[in-house]
């Protein structure tokens, strides 16, 4: 090391507050906007690829993208359901394979998302512990859901009750865990997967009593004439878990050609088969759409990237604003080392000495500072996708 830097790091040093100052305001301005890029970029590729294998949803009349965000990301709910008599037709055209999706509710925060068997196969999910579920009142977690909640196969995870005063409302549900499912980067690691009837019953549209025998205390019966069928009131309780030995006793209010949908995933054989889909439903003159989820995705992130362009530009405002208070801070500590610089001159040093001081300074902040915003955008493209995720 040579003199002048064993001085100018002896200043640094010795002025450490001032030094860890100026470092953490460079180390800012550096990583903002690399952060904003790298972040920028991740969700722009995570929501895209999510889109892309999702070449078709179909649902019911509203907001198009709210319908792409809820049948494809399990984020939000659509304004209106489509009925399983619409999901019906769909079936009856055999152009596609077809996975209905319906957002039941949610689970400690974790959306309830009732589907069938061909959701697993078009997603090509498979379990890396017990197995997918096969029968009402069974579940299986995304792995990021499942390493979250600290559950495993075989524990009860029960539903939410969003409105606990709603005595009209779903009742918690208990559901049994059959399977883990391996990890896809996808919206379906932080999901809860079930069949349709169980997210029915998590909705409200089934519940469980218990049998009624002439043994039944009075208080849960309504007043009957002798040897006439038994009768429950309001206050008979459900059951607050789905199992086995009590699927005999569940059952559905209402025509099951009416029960909902958020939407359905559609999966046309081929781009022919697409076309005449997508001309059918336009045909239907139902309150229906069926879009394509690329299309909305990428309008949705041409808007956050039109964003980005903003405020990059209000970046670019307060970074020269901060390097002005850098300058200001280096002019006033150059001001106030003149006694020094001139005791140095009467020792024989150079006239060069204060701007070579000022500026080896400079650049050992400098470079504690890159290597500080190079340790945080590393580290946030490891975590790319996970922060992109919560970022977006």
């Amino acid at each position: 090391m040579n003199g002048i830097a064993y001085l100018a790091l002896r200043h640094v040093r010795y002025h450490w507050l001032r030094s860890l100052t100026l470092v953490a305001v460079m180390a800012t301005l550096i990583s903002i906007p690399l952060l904003a890029e790298v972040l920028s970029r991740a969700a722009e590729t995570r929501m895209m690829a999510r889109a892309e294998a999702t070449p078709l949803v179909y649902g019911a009349a509203g907001a198009p993208l709210d319908l792409t965000l809820s049948a494809a990301y399990f984020r939000g709910n659509v304004e209106m359901p489509v009925s399983m008599k619409d999901y019906d037709w769909l079936i009856d055209s055999r152009m596609a394979d077809l996975a209905p999706i319906h957002i039941a509710g949610t689970a400690r925060g974790f959306p309830i998302v009732g589907t069938d068997i061909e959701y697993f196969r078009l997603r090509g999910l498979t379990a890396a512990e017990g197995r997918l579920p096969v029968a009402v009142g069974e579940v299986a977690l995304g792995a990021e859901a499942a390493r979250t909640l600290g559950v495993a196969v075989g524990d009860q995870i029960t539903s939410d009750v969003e409105q606990v005063f709603d005595l009209a409302g779903a009742y918690p549900v208990g559901m049994v865990i059959s399977g883990i499912l391996a990890a896809t980067d996808t919206a379906d690691d932080r999901a809860i997967l079930t069949d349709l009837k169980t997210g029915w019953i998590v909705y409200g549209l089934g519940h469980g009593h218990q049998e009624l025998t002439r043994q039944t205390n009075s208080s849960l019966l309504l007043k009957t004439e002798s040897g006439e069928a038994l009768t429950a009131n309001a206050s008979l309780p459900t059951f607050e878990a789905i199992s086995a030995d009590q699927l005999s006793e569940f059952h559905f209010h209402g025509a099951p050609e009416t029960f909902p949908l958020s939407a359905v995933l559609v999966f046309p054989f081929d781009e022919k088969a697409s076309a005449l889909l997508c001309g059918r439903v336009e045909e239907r003159k139902a309150p229906l759409q069926i879009l394509r989820a690329t299309d909305q995705i990428r309008g949705l992130m041409d808007n956050v990237l039109q964003v980005k362009a903003v405020l990059q530009g209000v970046m670019l405002a307060v970074g020269l604003a901060a390097g002005l208070a850098i300058a200001l801070v280096i002019w006033l500590s150059v001001q106030m080392r003149q006694r020094e610089f001139d005791i140095s001159r009467r020792l024989g040093a150079g006239p060069g000495l204060p701007a070579a001081l000022v500026s080896c300074e400079l650049v050992m902040l400098l470079a504690l500072a890159l290597a500080i915003s190079l340790s945080i955008v590393w580290s946030a493209s490891r975590l790319k996708d996970q922060i992109a995720l919560l970022w977006f």
